[in-house]
């Protein structure tokens, strides 16, 4: 075999494996926002807009990014924002309860 025809194998090989992949994810994704709808349709986790109504006020900087997540099987919104000092930090808040479980540095 040609080397040009093993490149070209071994390039459709991965493009193979890289669109699995992100099929995969993409799987995942979509899995976890059903399981976020149902959790809200249920009331058994508060929407992220009530979430972020409650802690708020705790929130000394600008919020640049929102999770939902199980951490140790406890559903929780995680909220990454900037504070008055430019540093990054993350919040994690019980998503039944809007309890602030950890403010900590990035």
């Amino acid at each position: 075999m040609s080397h040009h025809l093993i490149s070209c194998i071994a390039l459709f090989a991965i493009a193979i494996v890289v669109l699995t992949a992100s099929d995969l994810i993409a799987s995942d994704d979509r899995d976890e926002q059903e399981q976020v709808y149902r959790s809200q349709q249920s009331n058994s986790i508060l929407s992220l807009r009530k979430i972020l109504k409650v802690v708020r006020p705790h929130i000394k900087g600008e919020i640049i990014e929102t999770e939902f997540e199980f951490e140790h099987g406890m559903p929780v919104y995680e909220i990454k924002y900037i504070d008055k000092s430019g540093r990054v930090r993350e919040m994690y808040v019980d998503a039944k309860n809007g309890k602030i479980i950890k403010d900590e540095l990035d």
